[in-house]
């Protein structure tokens, strides 16, 4: 995504939630609440598709794209011992973890324009910190 779109994008989202506002419902709490299982789903995955290429010894763009959050999950304590193929006891553990209740507590206190900026980007050019944890 080139920066005129992210631009135009971020725009479209903005509008669209103040005219949410303007019908009375919280931008806040449809950002938090509504989209907030699918935002933690998407850092979830991708920390745990980077924390594989790291056991695997493959490091990889993915891994640099997503680094604080990759770094979060693998020092989970509950993820030590995990087999880096297994990702679904890897995941059925982060969800009831320290990785999870991190991911939930960014959720929960980033501002809103952080949250709704966030993307998990492929493209290295646009992988900055702004991309992955709504800090500039």
């Amino acid at each position: 995504m080139n920066v005129p779109d992210r631009l135009r994008r971020d725009t479209q989202i903005t509008s669209a939630l103040g005219k949410l506002a303007d019908r009375g419902l919280s931008a806040d709490a449809i950002i938090r609440t509504g989209f907030g299982p699918m935002l933690i789903d998407f850092v979830l995955e991708g920390a745990l598709a980077c924390r594989q290429l790291v056991l695997e010894k493959e490091r990889g763009s993915d891994e640099l794209l997503l680094g604080e959050w990759a770094d979060l999950l693998i020092a989970s304590p509950e993820l030590q011992g995990v087999a880096a193929g297994d990702r679904s006891l890897a995941r059925a553990r982060a969800m009831n973890g320290s990785f999870v209740r991190e991911v939930q507590r960014w959720l929960q206190e980033a501002p809103i324009a952080h949250l709704v900026g966030w993307r998990y980007s492929t493209d290295q050019s646009l992988a900055d910190d702004e991309d992955l944890f709504g800090v500039s």
